[in-house]
């Protein structure tokens, strides 16, 4: 999933659509698969440590186990968790700063002055939002 985040970050840092339509169709392959392995490996790990399964009780199972390999695994496991959601993050600030100056330069073809608000000395807003003229007609 991290390589995966990591194409995605790429091809909206160069703005390539076919590489970001690529990315998108592996993380959501990447998903469902995580979502099936969970339906299947819940199950069993709820046996294994008691039900409900929690990340607590998790840890404290891989804790108590005295298993350094397990207790490594682990540890890369949240630590890649991390970085995931790390990333992702950083690409979804992306995504919306894009969205952002999209609605801004169509407000701009429509001619919508879509300034943020600003106050008077009195403390009232100002307006916003007006209508200026569509660029095709200044």
């Amino acid at each position: 999933m991290q390589a995966v985040l990591e194409q995605e970050f790429q091809a909206l840092k160069s703005n390539d659509l076919k590489l970001f339509e690529q990315a998108m169709d592996a993380k959501n392959r990447q998903l469902n698969h995580l979502e099936q392995q969970e339906q299947q490996l819940l199950p069993k790990l709820e046996q294994i440590i008691g039900t409900p399964g929690s990340k607590a009780r998790l840890e404290a199972y891989i804790a108590k186990s005295g298993h350094p390999q397990l207790l490594s695994s682990w540890q890369t496991l949240h630590s890649t968790l991390e970085a995931c959601n790390k990333q992702n993050l950083l690409n979804q600030r992306i995504q919306e700063a894009s969205h952002a100056q999209v609605r801004q330069t169509l407000d701009i073809l429509r001619g919508i002055n879509s300034t943020p608000d600003t106050y008077q000395n009195s403390g009232e807003k100002t307006r916003s939002g007006s209508l200026g003229q569509f660029i095709g007609i200044a």
